[in-house]
C-alpha cells in the first residue's frame, strides 16, 4: 500500500487556499466576486448571509449570461461546480429590496495534479 500512496495522492484534486468572502450589499443592489477558471476546474463556495439573498454563479459567452447556479431567498449555501469552459466566472449576490445584506464565507478552485 505504501508504494501506491504517492500515485493515489497525485490523482487527487488540490484545493487552493480558500479566499474570503466578506461583503455588505446595499438594499436592492448586487455585488460579485469574479475570477478566472479553466475548463474542468472545480469552483467551491460557502457563505452565510444575515438577510435572504439571491445568489448565482455565472459567466458570459458573448452577450449571453450562462448561469449554472441560480438561487433565490437563501441565507446560506455551500456548493461546487465544475467549469465547462475556461472563462471569467462570477459569484453574485443580490440583497433584498428593503434591507442590506452582510455576506461572509469563502471560495476556492481546485486543479487536478498531474
Amino acid at each position: 500500500w505504501a508504494a501506491l500512496l504517492p500515485a493515489v495522492l497525485a490523482a487527487l484534486p488540490v484545493l487552493a487556499a480558500e479566499r474570503p468572502i466578506a461583503l455588505t450589499v446595499a438594499a436592492g443592489q448586487i455585488d460579485e466576486i469574479c475570477f478566472e477558471a479553466k475548463a474542468g476546474q472545480a469552483i467551491h463556495w460557502r457563505f452565510n448571509a444575515d438577510a435572504p439573498v439571491a445568489f448565482n454563479l455565472h459567466h458570459h459567452v458573448g452577450q449571453k449570461v450562462v448561469m449554472p447556479v441560480d438561487l433565490k431567498d437563501v441565507r446560506g449555501h455551500e456548493g461546487r461546480h465544475v467549469a465547462e469552459v475556461a472563462n471569467h466566472w462570477c459569484l453574485m449576490w443580490t440583497a433584498p429590496k428593503n434591507a442590506p445584506a452582510r455576506i461572509e464565507g469563502g471560495f476556492a478552485t481546485d486543479d487536478i495534479v498531474r
